[in-house]
């Protein structure tokens, strides 16, 4: 069962970065795009150009929020709460912080 779930953890980082390179990654690349090209519509005055651009930039924020939201409830996890999770897998010593040992 312990192999299972470091095979699962393993498999869910290696899959993770695969997502992070071939979908966050370009989506932000879109947006330094748009954000460019708002940039130079506002240098040359072409509102139309320059809201184009923005409305873009919201899509895309909009779309890259909705993936990284989905997967920041696993970096929300108090100190606490990871402690004892590591603490069931490996012997940290003590079950405090280092400043709650006194």
């Amino acid at each position: 069962m312990v192999i299972g779930g470091i095979a699962l953890i393993l498999s869910g980082m290696i899959l993770g970065d695969i997502f992070a390179a071939f979908i966050l990654h370009p989506n932000a690349n879109r947006i330094g795009e748009n954000l460019l090209a708002a940039t130079r519509a506002v240098a040359a005055h072409d509102p139309r150009v320059a809201g184009a651009a923005f409305q873009n930039i919201g899509a895309l924020l909009e779309n890259r929020g909705t993936k990284v939201d989905a997967h920041s409830h696993v970096t929300s996890r108090s100190p606490s709460q990871q402690r004892n999770l590591w603490q069931s897998f490996f012997s940290l010593g003590p079950l405090c912080f280092p400043w709650e040992c006194f």
